[in-house]
């Protein structure tokens, strides 16, 4: 890897470390450039300014959803087990960190809903060829947004407890009833 990409990618993490955690408002261009060893001056070399840099983590938190090649019975398992596979206790830079600080930002909260319904609501919607409904979506969504809150930031120790399997196990559940809500208006 080329030095210049090295250090595009070292500003990048270190943006997604203190967006991702303290949130866009709480966050400015010198302290991203500190904790990734640079000058200031070459954030806006390669992101142009500071949303900019705030884009392409959302780009990153949302480049996995690869809907297409998953059958439509299948995502909703591909979608718990990415969201297991990546929900360790300890690791604090998480999407759904990101995404429950970042959306309350007054400068960039409409941006990470914007997103959210671009690159996650519709296409599982559409992938899952009218097997869920945008009600369910925002169902699953808002139980996995919870559950990480209840895990990491509330601390709840029997939630905390769960392996791998256990936590599978429980959102399976609480998303299958999810996915059975109907809603006529």
């Amino acid at each position: 890897m080329k030095k210049s990409q090295k250090t595009k990618v070292g500003i990048l993490e270190a943006a997604k470390a203190l967006f991702w955690t303290k949130g866009y408002s709480n966050v400015n261009l010198r302290e991203i450039a500190k904790q990734a060893g640079v000058d200031v001056a070459l954030i806006p070399r390669y992101f142009g300014n500071k949303e900019g840099l705030f884009n392409a983590t959302l780009d990153y938190a949302f480049e996995w959803n690869k809907w297409d090649s998953i059958p439509a019975e299948d995502l909703i398992e591909f979608l718990v087990d990415g969201y297991v596979s990546n929900s360790h206790i300890e690791d604090d830079v998480t999407v759904m960190r990101m995404l429950v600080i970042n959306s309350m930002d007054p400068k960039v909260g409409d941006l990470v809903r914007e997103n959210f319904e671009k690159k996650m609501k519709k296409p599982l919607i559409q992938s899952t060829k009218g097997i869920l409904e945008e009600i369910n979506i925002e169902l699953i969504a808002s139980i996995l947004i919870g559950i990480s809150q209840a895990r990491k930031a509330m601390k709840f120790p029997e939630l905390r407890k769960l392996n791998h399997e256990q936590l599978k196990k429980v959102l399976m559940s609480l998303i299958n009833a999810a996915e059975k809500v109907k809603i006529s208006y």
